[in-house]
């Protein structure tokens, strides 16, 4: 019974406080989305991908080369994001040299296929470093590995014109409307867990354990008058 009775008084306080818990979600989430439109820059990704396929064709040999590309695969990622690699990428785009902070290398378990993704502040740029990294790399590793079995598989459209991976507006301003909503059911239930006054006649009855015998009614001046 007791149970039932604290949601009741749950429900009427947050009843009685309903504006300022509209009102503060409003404000988180047009927060969150002034952020997102006007503050943080957009940005772009663009990927390619490339095969590790060894050009021996022999049957007998063909699940060893499969092992061995597949072994060879952590190598690969390594050497894709290294300065061997990626100091020639920036010297063809004629761009600073900080592509290990935009490039990530990544591929299925089991698989051949590796896919090199990029981040910047437009797609073109995006596109051109991932597809300037595949075919360095497709021309390097021959020589680094003494090894012919990377092929570029599909390039980055340096064309199109898609839309940022960040922010993401929608998201951001729901979330901001989140937070806005727990933040004022915490601040209205933090300060009713502090508020010790005696304001009606139930608290009376719950602190003193008392009946009430009677109430002095509260006059304004305009009743007064």
């Amino acid at each position: 019974m007791e149970e039932v009775i604290d949601i009741s008084k749950l429900l009427n306080l947050l009843k009685r406080n309903w504006k300022f818990i509209v009102s503060l979600s409003l404000l988180g989430a047009l927060i969150a989305a002034t952020i997102s439109f006007f503050l943080i820059k957009p940005t772009y990704s663009a990927s390619t991908q490339i095969l590790v396929n060894s050009k021996d064709d022999k049957t007998q040999f063909e699940l060893q080369a499969n092992q061995t590309d597949l072994q060879l695969i952590n190598t690969y990622n390594e050497i894709i994001k290294s300065p061997v690699i990626l100091d020639k990428v920036a010297k063809n785009l004629n761009v600073n040299n900080d592509l290990a902070s935009k490039i990530s290398v990544s591929n299925a378990t089991q698989s051949k296929v590796i896919t090199i993704s990029a981040n910047a502040k437009n797609y073109s740029d995006a596109a051109k470093i991932v597809n300037e990294t595949a075919s360095v790399f497709s021309k390097e590793v021959g020589k680094i590995m003494k090894t012919d079995n990377v092929t570029v598989l599909t390039k980055a459209d340096e064309n199109i014109k898609p839309s940022p991976v960040k922010p993401k507006p929608l998201l951001n301003t729901i979330i901001g409307l989140l937070l806005g909503l727990i933040l004022s059911l915490a601040l209205i239930i933090f300060n009713n867990l502090l508020d010790k006054r005696v304001k009606t006649e139930n608290d009376v009855k719950e602190i003193l354990d008392l009946p009430v015998i009677g109430m002095i009614p509260h006059f304004d001046e305009k009743t007064l008058k």
